[in-house]
């Protein structure tokens, strides 16, 4: 991740990375406000979380920001490798391979941010993801009514 520098971040603070190459700046964020101007500031913006269960939130703000996203493969739902993003397999060397494949190709990074805000803002390639966020909420309000009931009768 690159971002224009800590001193226009405040809250912001460099995090020492072996890994990262000369012009490449990690960032840690205090708040959603920095780290929404660090995301804005990124020429590569990356998730490199092995697994998740869902869609991380975090992917579709970069894919909305319309940035070129490095991911890790167990981590990259929605996305598409070499269509949205980079999905990487391979371990840390891999990615951050990936990375600055990104930072030194500025078409490469444009087309992918291209397509991943597209992809973010076109609401047929959402109908699925929405149907079964609706029934995940739908299934836990469920779950507290009958939590809610069980405990009046506790009373």
């Amino acid at each position: 991740m690159r971002s224009a520098g800590c001193a226009t971040h405040p809250g912001a603070a460099r995090v020492a990375d072996p890994l990262a190459g000369a012009g490449v700046e990690v960032v840690e964020a205090s708040s959603w406000e920095t780290a929404w101007a660090a995301v804005n500031d990124a020429a590569v913006v990356v998730s490199p979380r092995e697994e998740g269960s869902g869609f991380p939130m975090k992917l579709l703000n970069y894919m909305a920001a319309g940035k070129a996203i490095v991911a890790r493969e167990g981590a990259a739902k929605g996305l598409r490798d070499g269509e949205t993003a980079r999905i990487v397999t391979g371990g840390p060397k891999a990615f951050a391979s990936a990375v600055m494949e990104l930072l030194r190709d500025e078409e490469a990074r444009d087309s992918l941010g291209c397509a991943a805000r597209h992809t973010a803002s076109d609401p047929s390639r959402w109908a699925a993801h929405l149907q079964t966020l609706d029934e995940i909420y739908e299934g836990l309000a469920a779950d507290r009514r009958r939590s809610a009931g069980a405990m009046r009768c506790t009373e």
